[in-house]
């Protein structure tokens, strides 16, 4: 039986900072990832899911969609190691604006691996100090050669899409494509 809607987990942050809406610990994350193993849901790739989406597969009756918005660094260190354990696939949206400046500045691990909240992470981004917060083009290229890993389109600028034109909305989202096409050697879907 196909499923009358498949559910999509949207996360952001992944790491053991609490008190901003947007993050969830890494304990809660791997308990999280454990129920879907336990319960038997098949996660699906983007593939799989725009598949679903046409009629063209068959998902599991039990069956969920993993996303991360914005490649913030902590996906890469606290949320791939837990999904390659269960074999989890999942998509992340990339901003290519920020994945390009953070690719051309110094990989900065933060201290014992805590990021601030969210709030912090957009003033370091303001500060120009990017790489210490998004994920460079090799962080995405490595999760996506897991095979587990779809990087897709999240605009190149992360402008409000309500705020522009088409002309400069359908800009901004072809330049993202064209720069994942370019460094990670794919057309996103």
């Amino acid at each position: 039986m196909i499923p009358a809607s498949i559910p999509v987990g949207m996360y952001h942050h992944v790491y053991e900072h609490a008190g901003d809406f947007i993050t969830v610990s890494v304990a809660n994350f791997q308990r999280q990832m454990d129920w879907l193993h336990q319960e038997g849901f098949e996660t699906l790739s983007a593939e799989r899911f725009l598949a679903a989406l046409h009629g063209d597969y068959r998902p599991a009756r039990r069956c969920f969609v993993i996303t991360f918005d914005d490649a913030w660094l902590d996906v890469y260190l606290h949320a791939f190691p837990v999904l390659k354990k269960y074999g989890h696939y999942f998509i992340i949206f990339a901003v290519s604006d920020l994945t390009d400046t953070a690719s051309s500045q110094p990989f900065v691990v933060p201290p014992r691996h805590r990021f601030g909240a969210h709030s912090e992470a957009e003033k370091l981004i303001a500060q120009n100090r990017v790489g210490e917060v998004i994920c460079s083009w090799n962080h995405l290229r490595e999760m996506q050669a897991s095979g587990f890993c779809s990087v897709e389109n999240h605009t190149a600028s992360h402008r409000n899409a309500a705020n522009l034109a088409p002309e400069a909305l359908r800009d901004d989202l072809l330049r993202c494509r064209n720069a994942i096409k370019d460094q990670l050697g794919r057309d996103n879907l």
